[in-house]
């Protein structure tokens, strides 16, 4: 695939920006640019048949402004045309870490820094449904390590308004059941996300992934566990997926040193019925007046 040539300049529609070098290149083409004296990211998305549907919602996204700074918004749009379009966003700061690097124990920072980046992912997550959006494909973002703040990538397809259904199948392992299900995405799948996340920041661990997760996982597999018959690692009363003790060391103990207050809200996201009936789940302000509650907490005990 060809990129865009060094010094090439791209005309937006506020603005100008200046190529300096490529940065990514397979799909969406990503580049270090200067933006108005400014260093800033295109992403150029080559023509192609899904173009102008990403190209129709960016522009939007643009138009609308930035909902919550923890997001990477398009701020400025060229026009599409032969050979696609670009538009910008600022610059992801040092710092930052993909949330899976926290997951998977490359940096383990202080714990009060994971929960404030909890806290700031229930506030990213709210000021969606405060818009009437959702966001589709959210699998990752990144956590500052030393303060907990967050960015979330990759919004230029993903964020839409409720009730739209993308051609796109979204990763059981990440979304709400429903959606699997065939169900368009609303807040309350989102809520559902919301949960899940949180639960793999604090816990290390999926909330569905315990001893029945240790199989080949096929398709048919995964939409069995994570959507048709999907049963918390931590559940009181059914436990036949708990966590693997050789396995999920340090997910059974981050549970078994975690207060009670913060064990119910989980107990309330992922029980059968909040599972099945999605107005039982909790709200975004619901988990972070507990999150709130549990930094508080983690300040009086470590100091």
């Amino acid at each position: 695939m060809e990129t865009l040539s060094q010094e090439t300049v791209i005309r937006l529609k506020s603005g100008e920006a200046v190529i300096k070098n490529v940065v990514y290149s397979a799909g969406k083409q990503i580049y270090r640019v200067i933006y108005d004296g400014t260093d800033k990211m295109l992403v150029w998305i080559p023509k192609s048949k899904e173009a102008s549907s990403i190209y129709s919602n960016t522009l939007k996204l643009v138009q609308m402004g930035c909902i919550d700074e923890s997001y990477i918004w398009p701020e400025d749009i060229s026009e599409l045309d032969d050979s696609g379009f670009g538009y910008i966003v600022p610059i992801i700061p040092d710092g930052f870490v993909p949330h899976t690097d926290i997951l998977y124990l490359k940096y383990r920072p202080d714990y009060r820094v994971i929960v404030t980046a909890a806290i700031q992912l229930c506030k990213a997550i709210e000021s969606l449904s405060q818009n009437g959006l959702v966001k589709y494909g959210f699998t990752s973002f990144y956590v500052n390590v030393n303060d907990g703040r967050i960015i979330i990538p990759d919004n230029d397809e993903a964020i839409v308004p409720y009730g739209t259904k993308l051609s796109w199948f979204d990763n059981p392992r990440y979304t709400a059941p429903e959606v699997t299900l065939g169900a368009p995405l609303d807040c309350y799948s989102m809520r559902f996300i919301l949960a899940k996340l949180l639960f793999q920041l604090l816990f290390l661990a999926h909330p569905f992934e315990g001893v029945r997760s240790f199989v080949p996982m096929t398709t048919n597999m995964q939409i069995k566990l994570y959507a048709e018959d999907p049963v918390f690692i931590f559940d009181r009363n059914d436990q036949c997926n708990m966590p693997d003790p050789s396995l999920q060391k340090n997910t059974i103990l981050l549970w078994k040193i975690t207060p009670t207050f913060v064990k119910e809200i989980f107990w309330r996201a992922f029980d059968k019925e909040a599972i099945r009936q999605p107005l039982h789940r909790p709200t975004e302000k619901d988990f972070s007046d507990v999150l709130i509650r549990y930094l508080v907490y983690l300040n009086k005990v470590t100091i």
